[in-house]
C-alpha cells in the first residue's frame, strides 16, 4: 500500500487526498503544486 511504501522509503511527509485517483498530478494539480512548494521551502 501507499502507507507501507512511504514508511519503507522513510518519507519525511505524505499527503492523502480523499477521492483522488492514482494520477494525482493530472486530477488534482493544485494539491500537488502546493505540496511541492511546501517541500521545497523546508530546510
Amino acid at each position: 500500500t501507499f502507507r507501507f511504501m512511504a514508511e519503507r522509503a522513510e518519507a519525511r511527509s505524505t499527503v492523502e487526498v480523499p477521492g483522488a485517483s492514482h494520477a494525482l498530478a493530472a486530477s488534482q494539480p493544485e494539491v500537488v503544486a502546493e505540496f511541492i512548494l511546501q517541500a521545497a521551502a523546508e530546510p
